[in-house]
């Protein structure tokens, strides 16, 4: 049994919202009044948790695929699908009750060479993130928002990557590769509107199904998993004279 907290970091408070056998995948989504997180649980289905009303959930969703959802486009959940198809899609959260299958109601948001998932729009909705294997090693996107019915994806990775989020400032986005994250910032150059990738951080940090960090409100730093295990010692204890030893200690 998994159990879900939320803290609030201007209160203080700790409160449990969820307890079950959830998938690690948890996407934050909001509008002016309220602050929502969607959870994916193995066994009840999708599950919509109001930030703000300190315990409890709500399932709009019951269906069997795996579902990430990665904000919210004119109204409409953004939703990655892992498992089965790996695409992306858009549906409104009032439709999802009593589906059968996201291909019941909704629209699929761009077909795409490869397998997709992790998706995530830039603040001002100008940019959709996310990753793929289209090349046969998972990297990360970027396509201009709306979507263009011929789209030309943008790689900004250059030798894998996944877990693409923006900054809260909409100055660029972070991915990860591994125990590595970097930086890639926004230009203002159309021709050429990403930076290159750059190193910002890297360490033994845990490496977690699902997306396992989270960005500062200025941008400028990461919030990130590392074991709380006390550190094990192994000691080898080396005999240079064995026989000798042995000798005395078993005569004959």
């Amino acid at each position: 049994m998994r159990q879900l907290w939320f803290l609030d970091l201007e209160r203080a408070p700790v409160y449990q919202v969820w307890a079950g056998d959830y998938d690690v995948f948890i996407a934050w989504a909001w509008d002016s009044n309220s602050r929502f997180t969607y959870v994916q649980d193995l066994q009840t289905g999708l599950i919509r948790i109001d930030a703000d009303a300190a315990s409890g959930g709500e399932v709009i969703y019951e269906g069997d695929e795996n579902l990430e959802v990665g904000g919210v486009l004119d109204g409409r959940l953004l939703i990655g699908r892992f498992n089965p198809g790996g695409d992306l899609w858009r549906v409104d959260e009032n439709d999802l009750a009593g589906a059968n299958s996201i291909e019941d109601v909704g629209s699929l948001l761009v077909p795409l060479e490869g397998s997709e998932g992790f998706p995530s729009l830039s603040p001002d909705q100008r940019w959709l993130s996310y990753s793929s294997n289209a090349t046969g090693r998972t990297e990360v996107y970027v396509l201009a928002y709306p979507v263009e019915e011929a789209p030309r994806p943008l790689r900004l990775s250059t030798d894998g990557g996944e877990e693409a989020v923006w900054s809260p400032r909409g100055d660029g986005l972070y991915f990860r590769d591994a125990r590595r994250w970097y930086w890639v910032p926004l230009t203002d150059s159309e021709q050429q509107p990403f930076g290159e990738p750059e190193l910002f951080a890297e360490g033994e940090y845990l490496n977690l199904p699902g997306l396992e960090y989270a960005v500062s409100a200025d941008g400028s730093r990461l919030l990130v998993v590392r074991s709380v295990g006390e550190p094990t010692t192994t000691t080898l204890n080396v005999i240079t004279n064995f026989f000798e030893v042995l000798e005395e200690r078993v005569p004959n």
